[in-house]
């Protein structure tokens, strides 16, 4: 009994760990005088168990906002790989294209087809490409 509860512990321990291990932490440090609205964009490839190819799929989420002259931490299951953000005077973009639902909190996964997505209010934006887990906006 004593060691089933052992194994009970150190299991629970293990988890906790590997849930701590899999989560992804993101900075945004606001470095302007205005509030800042952030989207991210991920990217992530399923291996299949049986076949070992993978197969690829995007999603974008958003809004988050930074105060000015702030840092905001958040955490994510998957690591960021994209990102846009914009304030009231200037917009941080990029190369890579991908949508977003302007004024709302969003989450997509895609793909999705253009005429669905236009008429259900998304919009494509320009996002930057992540080589970081920390981003300075000024």
């Amino acid at each position: 009994m004593n060691s089933l509860i052992r194994s009970g512990i150190a299991i629970g321990l293990f988890l906790g760990m590997a849930s701590t291990i899999s989560a992804a932490e993101f900075t945004i440090e606001n470095r302007t005088n205005e509030t800042i609205h952030v989207a991210i964009g991920f990217a992530e490839v399923v291996v299949d168990p049986v076949f070992g190819s993978g197969s690829g799929f995007n999603w974008t989420e958003g809004w988050f906002d930074v105060e000015p002259n702030q840092t905001r931490t958040l955490t994510f299951k998957h690591r960021p790989r994209h990102l846009y953000a914009a304030s009231a005077s200037k917009k941080w973009q990029g190369e890579v294209v991908d949508w977003v639902k302007p004024r709302m909190p969003f989450n997509i996964k895609h793909p999705v087809t253009e005429v669905k997505a236009t008429a259900e209010g998304w919009e494509k934006r320009q996002f930057l490409k992540l080589k970081d887990t920390k981003v300075i906006l000024q």
